[in-house]
């Protein structure tokens, strides 16, 4: 969990990976401001994010290895303890 402070505002990464051999925790990353900064540090990361996860479902950005893992472990959007309802399918 990382989160960097600017003058007017906070950027937060939440970094997922597997958890415990039978999940996939989904990365996050939000801004809560509109410094200049900010914006453009926030612009930056999406757009690396989206060349490494090419594939999207509603608002979660995802790569051609999270439809294997997904086939073998649960893809959590929220955290382990979230109910199986919650978790992301891809078809």
């Amino acid at each position: 969990d990382a989160t960097h402070y600017f003058a007017h505002g906070v950027i937060t990464l939440f970094v997922g990976g597997i958890y415990n051999n039978q999940a996939l925790l989904m990365s996050e990353i939000n801004t809560l401001g509109e410094s200049e900064d900010e914006v453009k540090l926030y612009k930056t990361l999406v757009k690396y994010i989206k060349k490494q996860c090419n594939k999207k479902l509603g608002g979660v950005s995802y790569s051609d290895q999270v439809v294997e893992i997904g086939k073998t472990m649960r893809l959590v959007y929220n955290t382990i303890s979230s109910p199986i309802e919650y978790d992301i399918y891809i078809k």
